[in-house]
């Protein structure tokens, strides 16, 4: 019997789409399943500075700082994947889109203020 791929998620800083005005590098969330790729941005919150990109850790996929609402939104998200995809034996690639995306939407219950950097990049998207 030949068994079924798994679906492996991880997350990754895409140094390409590196935002010229803020210098801030998104994170992304991929999925690969049976030699295809699915990739979603995060959440702009969820950007990374320069002093947070130099604390990533590629193996473990996540920052070195030990409270960070990056952390906890990327524990999140991978909890709800472990929650939904673990065990199944057969998922199509429409599914594991779907799931990959509700995961993202999952907010994860602990609130931390943000940073005044966080702040103001808010302020200034909503009222310009």
């Amino acid at each position: 019997m030949m068994k079924s791929p798994t679906a492996r998620l991880r997350f990754y800083p895409n140094l390409s789409k590196r935002n010229k005005r803020t210098g801030n590098v998104p994170l992304y969330a991929k999925v690969s399943h049976g030699g295809k790729k699915i990739e979603k941005r995060l959440p702009d919150d969820y950007d990374l500075s320069e002093k947070e990109l130099f604390d990533w850790d590629n193996k473990t996929m996540s920052l070195r700082q030990r409270k960070s609402i990056t952390n906890e939104f990327l524990h999140g998200v991978d909890e709800f994947w472990k929650r939904h995809v673990n065990g199944r034996q057969s998922l199509s690639h429409e599914e594991i889109s779907r799931i990959l995306e509700a995961g993202l939407k999952v907010k994860c219950g602990i609130q931390v203020a943000p940073t005044v950097l966080q702040f103001c990049n808010r302020f200034m998207k909503d009222m310009i």
